[in-house]
């Protein structure tokens, strides 16, 4: 099972005015990806000040998706927590 791990966030200078659902149409329309692989999303809300916006599934999600606390409390900036994100990949991989 292919699984793409979604940014926190939208990203400066890259993706401002991106959804999650055109972060994953860009990513089959860069790679020829079918969609038939896992989003793995972050589930709690984050506090970002404008223009970024939290990146978050929706209903015309174009693939499945899983939620998963994914984020790294330590920083100031959102950012992936190694632990958290090693856990749900497990999770996924085992079947949780």
């Amino acid at each position: 099972q292919l699984v793409y791990v979604a940014n926190l966030i939208t990203q400066d200078g890259e993706t401002m005015s991106m959804s999650l659902v055109d972060h994953i149409h860009a990513l089959m329309s860069f790679t020829g990806l079918k969609p038939d692989f896992l989003a793995l999303v972050n589930k709690r809300d984050i506090d970002v000040p404008p223009p970024f916006q939290v990146l978050r599934p929706s209903a015309d999600m174009p693939v499945s998706f899983v939620e998963a606390e994914l984020k790294d409390d330590h920083f100031d900036w959102p950012q992936h927590d190694p632990m958290l994100l090693g856990q749900a990949l497990s999770d996924i991989w085992e079947g949780r």
